[in-house]
């Protein structure tokens, strides 16, 4: 979903929401920043949707609504609610991690999360060891959770850094003005081994073909495992070394 003000092109806001469709029919609501210029103007509403096989597509427009100010706006002068971690949930303040490190942060309001970057100040922000040449803007990051604006997820790879003790803050605002940051350190080693978190074997015990399901702390990373199969009576069976690289820590 984009929405745009017609003719002033400074005042264009950029939204995305996704959602179902369900019966040939739609509804749907979006918060909309206080920072916005708010006016009488014509504003213009595009609209995409794909069927679940991907098979069909269409689109359409509806430019017969302006977006007007509110004078009975409540405020609860509360930020966003975050949840930050590296590489998995698991990890701790003051970690080992690898020198490129996975960042994810789970965010939730009420009031949705500003992700346009509209308003002086008012990005998405990764800042490492409070320096302006790893800071990072990750509007473009975020993603709303399916069919909601107060929640939605972070995920943004980290160029390489030194080794060493790092700490990273990272910022956000709802669409009133709110912003809450959390921090964490952690220690960056280089050639840090993947730890394995769990290992599953479906079906299991198996006759002719099975699925092993790895979950592991180093999303986006190639990763070579070793996997030995032995049959019931404990005989080796069979030794395979897949590579594989998996975005959310679990690969098959």
């Amino acid at each position: 979903l984009l929405v745009s003000r017609r003719h002033i092109k400074h005042c264009r806001i950029d939204l995305e929401r996704t959602d179902s469709v369900r019966n040939g029919m739609f509804e749907m609501e979006f918060p909309v920043s206080v920072d916005a210029s708010y006016s009488n103007e014509s504003c213009l509403m595009n609209l995409y949707a794909v069927s679940n096989d991907k098979s069909a597509e269409c689109h359409g427009m509806n430019d017969n609504f302006a977006i007007n100010s509110s004078t009975d706006l409540k405020n609860d002068s509360t930020g966003p609610a975050l949840f930050i971690y590296l590489n998995n949930p698991d990890f701790r303040n003051g970690d080992k991690t690898n020198t490129t490190p996975y960042f994810v942060a789970m965010l939730r309001d009420s009031d949705g999360i500003n992700a346009t970057g509209s308003g002086v100040g008012h990005d998405i922000e990764l800042i490492i060891d409070g320096n302006a040449a790893t800071s990072y803007v990750l509007n473009d990051y975020f993603k709303n959770d399916f069919g909601t604006f107060t929640s939605g997820s972070v995920g943004y790879s980290i160029p390489e850094l030194s080794p060493g003790n790092h700490r990273l803050v990272f910022r956000a605002w709802d669409m009133m003005g709110n912003s809450s940051s959390a921090s964490l350190d952690f220690v960056a080693v280089r050639n840090l081994k993947p730890n394995v978190l769990d290992v599953t074997c479906n079906p299991n015990p198996a006759t002719e073909t099975a699925i092993f399901n790895i979950s592991y702390d180093r999303p986006l990373t190639d990763v070579k495992f070793t996997v030995t199969v032995y049959d019931s009576t404990v005989r080796l069976f069979g030794k395979q070394r897949p590579t594989a690289r998996a975005t959310t820590g679990t690969t098959p």
